[in-house]
């Protein structure tokens, strides 16, 4: 079963969009999740977490790595519960571009820095991704 089943219409809609491989469709996601309420916002979060544990692909724009933090850009109060998610995702699987675009996110919550900042600690002492851990690495000494 998938989760988007769970999502009301509107949040299927921005699901949707979120998960487009049109850079404008993802645009009006991010921009439409901005205004949505706190229930479909988390909805969409966790729809979102199962996707990027399931992907295959993790480099595309529209990968869902990447979309989960635009989404956190859209949605700070989520800042926290985007980390945890990035714990659980298996590290060989993750780019060296996401310790730097999860270290910005401390500037649109400074409440979620530690955590970020725990996540990137693990990653910087992680044998299982050479280039994630050098880049997680460069972001803490900086």
């Amino acid at each position: 079963a998938s989760p988007r089943l769970q999502l009301s219409p509107v949040a299927q809609k921005v699901f949707e969009k979120l998960l487009s491989g049109s850079d404008a469709e993802r645009m009006i996601g991010i921009s439409s999740a901005k205004s949505i309420s706190n229930a479909d916002a988390s909805a969409i979060l966790q729809a979102l977490v199962g996707r990027a544990l399931k992907a295959e692909e993790y480099t595309e724009d529209n990968a869902p790595v990447n979309v989960l933090i635009q989404y956190a850009e859209a949605r700070p109060e989520l800042i926290g519960e985007v980390v945890r998610a990035f714990a659980r995702i298996p590290e060989v699987r993750l780019g060296l571009g996401i310790p730097p675009r999860l270290a910005a996110l401390k500037k649109s919550s400074p409440a979620s820095a530690r955590i970020i900042d725990d996540q990137l600690s693990k990653w910087a002492n992680s044998t299982a991704n050479a280039a994630l851990s050098k880049a997680a690495g460069f972001i803490i000494k900086s």
